[in-house]
């Protein structure tokens, strides 16, 4: 292998784990985690939808932090209508009850941010978790079709890795 060859390797070895720990443009990263802001407000399956398509899935906050640092992105960044809502992935869609991807409450060693009485079903279809700003980000149920704002969650690892581009003569290449 020639000299440029292997320093081109070494350097996009080197560059590639550096930028690693790098979110993509637009995203905001807290701990190992990089969160997109979706500032259209659409249904829970459309955000949802969406989330996937960028290589990731709506937010479930897994600790008091990142529930607090994504408040405060909402905060800093929406409308404070009442009834403004940031949809979670936490939802009771295939049964009644059976929350998926998201803690209940009095499961141990799970960290989870309902507020008192919810999880209480009131509105027929309300299979779907937002973070309400009625309630100051507590999480409620909410009727899935409603429109809301959401947050995607992706880990920094899932991001796309790249490097400098090198020339057939190991050059480095503009963008």
């Amino acid at each position: 292998m020639r000299l440029n060859q292997v320093l081109s390797l070494v350097l996009c070895i080197y560059c590639g784990r550096l930028l690693a720990e790098v979110c993509p443009r637009d995203w905001h990263r807290y701990g190992e985690s990089c969160y997109f802001i979706i500032m259209d407000k659409m249904d829970w399956y459309q955000a949802n939808r969406t989330c996937a398509k960028s290589r990731g899935n709506l937010l479930i906050p897994n600790s008091k932090s990142e529930q607090d640092y994504i408040w405060e992105l909402f905060l800093k960044g929406f409308d404070q209508t009442p009834d403004a809502s940031v949809w979670i992935g936490c939802n009771d869609i295939e049964e009644e009850g059976n929350w998926q991807h998201c803690p209940l409450k009095g499961e141990t060693d799970a960290y989870d941010n309902w507020k008192d009485g919810e999880l209480n079903d009131y509105g027929p279809g309300e299979d779907c978790g937002v973070m309400w700003r009625g309630f100051d980000g507590k999480w409620a149920d909410h009727i899935c079709s409603d429109q809301n704002y959401a947050v995607c969650e992706t880990t920094v690892s899932n991001t796309p890795k790249f490097c400098l581009q090198t020339d057939k003569d190991g050059r480095l290449v503009s963008p």
